[in-house]
């Protein structure tokens, strides 16, 4: 079924960018970063090759994918009357994924929350680890009840396995061999946690979906 475009639709889509390239201009003029170097690939600003960081960018848009599909499945399932799985577990997992995927990105914890909060890292990791433990104990029924479950178990010791070993690396001869393991560790434990949101919100969607084309709205 065709729907009309709606205006507000046409208007988002014009603010949201332009709302990100006045945020750019500020920090160019507050920071002194080029705006070139905001803008553009790292490869261009670092002259570097094709791959620069090409591993790190794909765990943040697997990160980022978790993110869209877990609200798009809100989205859907806040506007039924009836769910199999609450509407706000896929608005938290979206958050949560969301808020994470963005830390890797600007590496908050590493960078700008050290230089602006004065936090220290290990205390970011620890507010992060506690906002997902509260979220599972939250949504703990739904989480134990998922066919997913062991993907989510596979997420959370991989990620846990790559802080480990970020936090180990002055015991490790081979610097090179220590961020194999580290960083593949997180590539893998960032493709279960999206691949249980993704295979969670999948089945969600599809069985509200089955009841209204069968009219079965109990």
């Amino acid at each position: 079924m065709t729907q009309r475009l709606h205006p507000a639709t046409v208007a988002l889509v014009l603010v949201l960018p332009l709302a990100f390239l006045g945020v750019a201009v500020a920090a160019n003029l507050i920071t002194g970063v080029p705006f070139g170097d905001i803008s553009r690939e790292p490869q261009v600003t670092l002259d570097g090759p094709a791959l620069v960081g090409i591993q790190s960018n794909l765990g943040v848009l697997l990160m980022w994918t978790a993110t869209s599909v877990s609200l798009f499945a809100y989205s859907v399932l806040r506007r039924r009357p009836v769910s199999p799985v609450r509407p706000t577990y896929f608005l938290w997992a979206g958050l949560i994924s969301g808020l994470l995927g963005l830390d890797d990105l600007l590496l908050l914890h590493d960078d700008i929350i050290i230089d602006v909060l004065g936090v220290h890292q290990r205390l970011t990791m620890l507010a992060y680890a506690g906002i997902c433990v509260l979220f599972a104990l939250a949504y703990r029924r739904t989480i134990l009840g998922s066919s997913s479950l062991p993907l989510l178990v596979l997420a959370v010791f991989m990620l846990a396995g790559s802080i480990a070993i970020d936090q180990t690396s002055k015991w490790w001869a081979d610097p090179n061999l220590r961020i194999f393991f580290e960083d593949g560790s997180k590539l893998i434990g960032i493709t279960a946690w999206t691949a249980f949101f993704t295979r969670d919100a999948f089945y969600a969607v599809s069985a509200v979906s089955d009841r209204s084309a069968s009219g079965d709205t109990r």
